[in-house]
């Protein structure tokens, strides 16, 4: 196996990874974001709301 070849798997598992680390990230900040709106913390249910809406 050459080295582009091998650099290629690495990221392909790179990428899965991330994507995971993402939508973990992402459920981590919804459960945040409906605590928020629970405790009627509607100013810190608006700074997550826009985090998720643009980073994800």
């Amino acid at each position: 196996m050459d080295i582009p070849e091998k650099l290629g798997k690495e990221s392909k598992f790179h990428e899965s990874y991330l994507s995971f680390l993402r939508k973990g990230t992402k459920e981590e900040l919804k459960i945040l974001l409906n605590t928020a709106i629970i405790n009627e913390n509607y100013e810190l249910a608006r700074k997550l709301k826009n985090i998720i809406d643009n980073i994800f």
